[in-house]
């Protein structure tokens, strides 16, 4: 459903519209990044709330796994126009962090509680460069 945001106005032709909007096309991607950024938080709300009082650490996983995953997301579904080369990274990512599970590396969501600081600190970095450079991108797309 996530990885879908940014392909169904161009499917339904609402694109035009979203040009409507101050700040237009460009803005687009800015806006679809928070709506998936945000319905990631609807479903995972609860777990972050959760692991805050448990294990800080695995809170701070599981958002910047979601900052990561939203911006890839929005990017891939914007560069190829469809859902699936970001199913097809998501799939593979859990599939790793399930059979790579002693791994702090792979455990992308804090699954596994194997997080450590500089895995959540690259994978934040990682989905705010990669929002920044799809950014960039669209807006010289947009021109």
């Amino acid at each position: 459903m996530v990885c879908n945001i940014s392909t169904r106005d161009r499917q339904a032709g609402w694109a035009a519209l979203g040009a409507s909007f101050p700040g237009g096309s460009e803005r687009r991607f800015l806006r679809q990044l928070a709506g998936s950024g945000i319905l990631g938080l609807l479903f995972c709300g609860g777990i972050v709330l959760h692991w805050l009082l448990e294990c800080p650490l695995g809170a701070v996983a599981l958002c910047s796994g979601l900052v990561l995953f939203s911006a890839l997301a929005t990017g891939l579904s914007h560069l190829s126009g469809r859902p699936q080369p970001f199913l097809f990274l998501l799939m593979l990512s859990m599939l790793t962090s399930i059979l790579l599970n002693e791994v702090p590396t792979f455990d992308t969501f804090g699954m596994h509680r194997l997080i450590v600081a500089s895995t959540a600190l690259w994978q934040a970095e990682a989905g705010m460069a990669l929002a920044a450079g799809a950014f960039h991108w669209m807006r010289g797309r947009a021109r």
